[in-house]
């Protein structure tokens, strides 16, 4: 087996196919990358949609991911409660939270959290 790989995911909020989908379909994908290289782990943003959509599989197959956030009220605004609970529980099963330009809010920091990832 070749050296451990770090995968950095974000993605879209409003996905067009059916979440189900398109989770099988990263969960196939890591399951793969795992089985031929190996995953050290994941950096993932947390945002809604995509990046919850990844950490959520990362923890089903028992990947190590690290949460990389822009600030820490990220999930405030968010109008779905059962959304705001997964986001809590899958913070505190992350190998790691960075808040990698602090944790006040600021709208640049969303940008500039995808560099990081």
């Amino acid at each position: 087996m070749s050296a451990m790989i770090r995968i950095g995911v974000t993605g879209h909020r409003k996905m067009t196919h059916p979440t189900s989908m398109i989770g099988l379909l990263v969960e196939q994908e890591l399951t793969k990358i795992a089985l031929q290289s190996g995953i050290e782990y994941v950096n993932t943003g947390m945002a809604y949609g995509f990046d919850m959509l990844c950490a959520d599989a990362c923890y089903d197959l028992g990947i190590p991911y690290r949460a990389i956030l822009p600030y820490s009220s990220q999930s405030e605004r968010w109008k779905s409660e059962k959304a705001k609970s997964r986001y809590q529980f899958l913070l505190k099963h992350a190998i790691e939270v960075v808040f990698p330009f602090g944790e006040e809010f600021a709208m640049w920091k969303l940008m500039k959290r995808d560099e990081v990832i």
